[in-house]
């Protein structure tokens, strides 16, 4: 989220106000009479349904993204496309200006007049605090038969003076014949996290290397405007784009997909980018750890004086596994948080006295503990690498989820995650094994590092049978399984 002054430039706004009001009179493409006749996809044979149409806007100067979609149902297992699910924020934006339509072969039309629903999914809380409402529109488009054509559009509308650069994910489920995006991205001033100040945008692209490639374009701007707020934009017109197939076992599929990912700039190098946001990062962690009255009499309570490092370390670990783990139970009402006198926690003290936090609260509070005992430790910044990898070369934040442990013992680094339910000491669930991310240093600094891999003999599934054969050739006996390590933490998660 980018928050700065907007300025309008007249003939963007004239225009952008006639391309809504054109929509808004239910005006749609012509289908091509090949595509109506349509029973098959030559480049993919026996597919349920082909995207004919996407396009997709983001104007962020006048703070809303569309979306339009025309696709083509060749099968009965292609209708369920005629359920459509729009997911978005319902704290930050709205959906509106729904309409869609089906067009039989013979190319009569039944509009959508049925009524959108709205329904919460997801309720939680993702890193430091930030509060997550996920909300689903949905709708059904009418009377889809196989060879109909399925048309909808919608806009998702965001807050005045807030900017969200777009991720185009270009590969979805099905075969895409046309598709394009647009970006017009504010081309002032912005005030970015920390107050910095971000000027102009850029993107990182994860395309085909003998494809298109994203394009600037100028726009026209008048002179009567003292700061526009758009002189350019980007875009990208791509055909046959093939579909990504999911398998079991494979890496986060966002990760293998064509896109297209956009930020708005405050460095003009990768390094100054991290160095500075490492720097507020680490300051954010070290004031949470320095209010922490109380860490020293918790220490004193769980570790004994003539205790070994490891041993100090080993007690610390089991005391903070301890604690109610807010990550792992549904959330609280407020009026119940009140009643029970909690309230967010500020500092490990927050976290000592209640007795409570979330993940990163208490890994935290591990690292404050083991420092209030004499041992370096420190705080690492990772992505969850069921969902994404760290790419330094793409200057956001927003890739890192979660922060683990760094104690250091004997000349070597144990890697720790107490914030992970019943995960062991000295392993890090797997979604954290191996990743890299921002850390703190010994030098007082940060620094981009990857943590270990877990070794194959910290995720063990262990097997005894005592069986015997009857005379009648049945098998009798007991199986017994034991699950060790990280088997045993992703059995209890799954």
């Amino acid at each position: 989220m980018f928050i700065g002054k907007v300025y309008r430039a007249i003939p963007l706004t004239l225009l952008v106000l006639t391309l809504c009001a054109s929509r808004a009179r239910g005006d749609w493409p012509a289908i091509a009479p090949e595509d109506l006749k349509m029973t098959d996809l030559p480049q993919q044979k026996g597919v349920p349904a082909v995207v004919l149409l996407r396009e997709e806007v983001t104007n962020d100067p006048q703070n809303y993204h569309s979306v339009y979609m025309r696709i083509k149902i060749l099968t009965e297992a292609g209708k369920r496309y005629a359920d459509v699910e729009i997911p978005y924020a319902r704290r930050k934006f709205k959906i509106d200006g729904v309409s869609g339509r089906t067009v039989h072969p013979d190319g009569s039309i039944v509009n959508f007049e049925g009524k959108v629903f709205d329904k919460m999914v997801v309720k939680g809380k993702r890193g430091r605090g930030d509060q997550i409402r996920i909300h689903v529109k949905s709708f059904t488009l009418p009377d889809v038969q196989v060879g109909s054509v399925l048309d909808y559009r919608y806009f998702l509308r965001y807050d005045d003076r807030t900017f969200y650069a777009p991720e185009w994910m270009i590969q979805t489920d099905l075969f895409q014949k046309n598709a394009s995006f647009k970006f017009i991205p504010y081309s002032g001033e912005l005030i970015m996290a920390h107050n910095r100040i971000g000027r102009g945008s850029a993107w990182s692209s994860y395309l085909p290397n003998a494809g298109p490639k994203p394009q600037w374009h100028n726009m026209m701007t008048s002179s009567l405007a003292t700061s526009p707020t758009a002189d350019q934009y980007i875009d990208l017109s791509l055909t046959d784009v093939p579909p990504l197939v999911e398998e079991p076992f494979m890496p986060p599929s966002n990760m293998l997909r064509y896109r297209v990912q956009f930020y708005y700039t405050i460095d003009r190098s990768t390094e100054a980018y991290w160095k500075e946001e490492g720097k507020f990062w680490s300051r954010d962690v070290e004031k949470f750890l320095d209010r922490k009255a109380g860490v020293d009499e918790a220490v004193a309570k769980t570790v004994l004086p003539n205790d070994l490092p490891e041993q100090k370390v080993r007690k610390i670990y089991a005391f903070v596994t301890g604690l109610e783990n807010q990550s792992y139970r549904p959330k609280r009402e407020e009026q119940e948080e009140k009643v029970l006198g909690l309230k967010p926690n500020e500092g490990v003290e927050d976290v000592i006295r209640q007795r409570s936090g979330d993940h990163d609260d208490l890994n935290r509070l591990l690292v404050a503990m083991v420092r209030a005992a004499g041992i370096p430790a420190f705080v690492m910044w990772v992505p969850s690498r069921d969902e994404k990898f760290f790419e330094p070369e793409l200057m956001s934040t927003h890739q890192l989820d979660a922060e683990i442990a760094i104690v250091q013992l004997d000349g070597k680094e144990v890697f720790s995650d107490p914030g992970t339910k019943f995960c062991p000491y000295g392993l890090l669930d797997w979604r954290y094994s191996g990743s890299r991310g921002l850390r703190q240093s010994a030098t007082k600094g940060t620094e981009i590092g990857e943590g270990p891999m877990a070794d194959y003999s910290k995720a063990l599934i262990l097997r005894r049978a005592g069986v015997k054969l009857a005379d009648d050739g049945r098998v009798e006996g007991t199986v017994k399984a034991g699950f060790y390590g990280l088997e045993a933490l992703t059995g209890w998660k799954s």
